[in-house]
């Protein structure tokens, strides 16, 4: 079994649902499910916006490039599209950040929005 974390974002109006509704999905694709709280960061670049988070822990059979794949699915049937981007709408934001062992994000993973929902799960 392959560990996996997750960094969770929305910064849309339905954002609090769009990250209950995914919660549910990864539930249901990951074992041994673990999430911290959802809670509210302002955004790294802008002024006056603010996105919803959550950090997911799980473990899955499925190897790398798979579960990349569905998670970018996943961001495109909630609507993350070139559209939103141009407008910096993100329904969702599904990272792996890191898998097993490995750091693949560091950038993310030091970052207050990460740390947060990391701490929730490990403290």
């Amino acid at each position: 079994m392959n560990r996996v974390i997750i960094s969770m974002g929305s910064n849309t109006a339905d954002g609090h649902e769009q990250m209950l509704n995914n919660l549910n999905w990864l539930k249901g694709t990951l074992c041994r499910f673990k999430t911290s709280h959802i809670y509210r960061t302002p955004a790294l670049s802008e002024v006056d916006v603010y996105y919803y988070n959550a950090v997911v822990e799980g473990f899955t059979d499925l190897d790398f490039n798979h579960l990349q794949g569905l998670l970018k699915s996943r961001e495109e049937a909630c609507g993350r599209t070139l559209e939103a981007r141009q407008k910096q709408q993100v329904p969702i934001d599904l990272d792996i950040v890191v898998w097993n062992r490995d750091i693949l994000r560091k950038k993310d993973f030091d970052q207050k929005y990460f740390q947060i929902g990391w701490k929730a799960l490990c403290g």
